[in-house]
């Protein structure tokens, strides 16, 4: 007789209010600051391989176009020009001079740079609050005006291990022990968990 092999998939997921069937990532608060991230850095990539080419202002002078072949041209040529990927946003005026022929005027994005390292300092405090972290240093990111103190590393890890890591280990251990009891394994599975001893800390300063 042929045997039938079953498969299942078990579904494991922390309790969010409002989420009774599917789960939420842990990140879900710092979507927006990793998309606007990931667009940013898409900006000045394409700033480079576009020779880091200035917004700029295209005025057409072959008269005022209806509000629809308005809207059609800009339309296209947003999407051809604007964007991330495109690395750069348009101003479009429309003219009724002499000069028929488009003029296209760059603008001086003036104090740009600046503004891109504050947005990058927002953005970095942003996603490391979505995901809990206590201290940048514990994953290797610098504080300035902070040196790095070995006391304040470890209390930090400690903070983060009870608030972020113990409560998914303790999920981990229920799952599998639920699983093992299933399948007549009594055996209980425990994860060893962190544990901070400041008495050699202090002994140590």
């Amino acid at each position: 007789f042929p045997v039938t092999i079953h498969s299942q998939i078990l579904y494991v997921k922390e309790y969010r209010p409002g989420t009774e069937y599917y789960g939420q990532p842990e990140y879900l608060s710092c979507v927006n600051w990793i998309e606007l991230e990931w667009e940013i850095s898409l900006f000045h990539l394409n700033q480079v391989k576009r020779g880091f080419s200035p917004s700029m202002v295209i005025t057409f002078k072959n008269g005022i176009p209806s509000d629809e072949e308005m809207r059609d041209i800009i339309r296209q040529l947003q999407n051809d020009y604007e964007g991330a990927i495109n690395a750069g946003k348009t101003m479009f005026l429309f003219a009724d001079g002499d000069d028929r022929a488009p003029s296209i005027t760059p603008i001086d994005l003036n104090d740009s740079d600046e503004r891109f390292i504050e947005l990058n300092k927002e953005i970095t405090q942003g996603i490391l609050t979505g995901h809990s972290v206590t201290n940048p240093g514990l994953f290797g990111i610098s504080t300035p005006g902070e040196l790095g103190q070995k006391s304040v590393i470890l209390e930090s890890l400690e903070i983060f291990q009870s608030m972020y890591i113990n409560p998914k280990q303790d999920i981990i251990e229920r799952t599998f022990n639920k699983l093992a009891k299933f399948n007549g394994i009594t055996e209980e599975l425990v994860l060893n968990k962190y544990q901070l001893d400041l008495q050699k800390i202090t002994e140590q300063q």
